[in-house]
């Protein structure tokens, strides 16, 4: 992932985070920067780290971990969450695309 990629998820969870949506953030390095580009033999490499989650971790193949208030919940956060985008003129300076935005070229599939 491109450190432009890596900086706009970093923007992308900022800004979800001031509007409500339960993030885990990035913690600035010593140089107060989200990200540190660490020079390997082999390249470079984009460093972040973020805080510990709360909660646990639902394993999607397990039915017994989807309950009908998990899948609620999960709606919830994610209607709260297209209704920010959309309301967001700053999705595309975040993203560095345009207004639409190709969710699985984003992802690398």
């Amino acid at each position: 992932m491109t450190f432009n990629l890596v900086e706009a998820e970093i923007d992308w969870v900022v800004y979800l985070s001031e509007h409500g949506i339960p993030a885990v953030k990035a913690i600035q390095s010593k140089n107060q920067k989200y990200i540190e580009k660490v020079e390997t033999d082999d390249g470079h490499l984009n460093v972040v780290v973020f805080e510990k989650a709360r909660g646990e971790h639902l394993e999607h193949r397990k039915s017994q971990n989807w309950s009908d208030e998990v899948i609620l919940d999960y709606g919830r956060a994610l209607g709260k969450m297209y209704s920010l985008a959309k309301k967001s003129k700053d999705i595309p300076r975040i993203l560095g695309q345009e207004p639409y935005v190709d969710v699985q070229k984003i992802a690398g599939y």
